[in-house]
């Protein structure tokens, strides 16, 4: 009979820390993933791998046209303000330009008339 702890609790430490420990371990761990992987790359049948490619394209289709749709309005909710401040400017250079040229042009007749 053991009535030492400390050798019990270092018989238990040995077991889990054996070099094997960490192989058996590797060993289930790459079972899992190679199982996970067997599965989801199975060979289908071919209507079957035919819609399962289908629905991908048609989900991948509408997840790009929602994330378009969500973007340019967002787009146009910032830009909008922007725009139209934009076109209020242009629209009093363009009166500007205008009303500077008809002066320039009323100058020059004034200085042909002499």
């Amino acid at each position: 009979m053991i009535t030492d702890t400390t050798d019990v609790a270092a018989t238990d430490t040995s077991v889990r820390n054996t070099p094997h420990s960490g192989f058996t371990l590797g060993l289930i761990t790459g079972g899992l993933i190679g199982a996970a992987l067997a599965l989801a790359f199975a060979p289908r049948a071919g209507a079957d791998l035919r819609r399962h490619v289908a629905d991908a394209a048609r989900d991948l289709g509408t997840a790009a046209s929602e994330g378009y749709q969500t973007a340019s309005s967002r787009v146009a909710n910032m830009v909008g303000p922007f725009a139209h401040n934009v076109h209020a400017v242009r629209e009093e250079v363009a009166e500007r330009v205008a009303s500077g040229a008809r002066e320039v042009e009323q100058f020059a007749r004034a200085v042909e008339r002499g």
